[in-house]
C-alpha cells in the first residue's frame, strides 16, 4: 500500500494486519457479492441471516454505523474492502513499489 494512499489509520492498519484466510466474499455490505476482511460487521451482517437488498440498499442502511465507526478509528465497524491476497500487501513510497515489480520499462506503468 502507497504510504501516499489517503486511507484512514484504522483501515490502513487492518489491511496490514491481515493474515491469509481473513476475507470473506459477502453481499451484505453492499448487496451485490464482493470480499472484505471479516470483522464485526461483516460477521453481524452475514450470521443475523437476512438476505441483504439489492445494490445500493445495504450500503445507505449501514452508511450511518459505518461511518460512526470511521470516526471512531473503529475498524471492526467500517467496509473493509479487501482482496483475497490482501495478506501479502507491503507498504511504501508508490515509486518504490512499483520498482519493486519490476516494471520500470514498461510503457503502460
Amino acid at each position: 500500500m502507497p504510504t501516499e494512499a489517503q486511507v484512514s489509520p484504522a483501515y490502513r492498519g487492518a489491511l496490514l494486519g491481515a493474515k491469509a484466510g481473513d476475507t470473506v466474499m459477502t453481499s451484505a455490505l453492499s448487496g451485490r457479492p464482493a470480499r472484505a476482511l471479516r470483522n464485526e460487521l461483516v460477521r453481524g451482517l452475514d450470521d443475523a441471516g437476512v438476505q441483504p437488498g439489492p445494490f445500493p440498499g445495504p450500503l445507505i442502511e449501514t452508511a450511518p454505523a459505518r461511518a460512526l465507526a470511521a470516526r471512531r478509528g473503529d475498524a471492526e465497524g467500517m467496509a473493509l474492502w479487501a482482496g483475497a491476497e490482501v495478506h501479502r500487501l507491503r507498504t511504501g513510497p508508490a515509486a518504490a513499489l512499483i520498482r519493486g515489480w519490476g516494471l520500470e520499462d514498461d510503457p503502460l506503468v
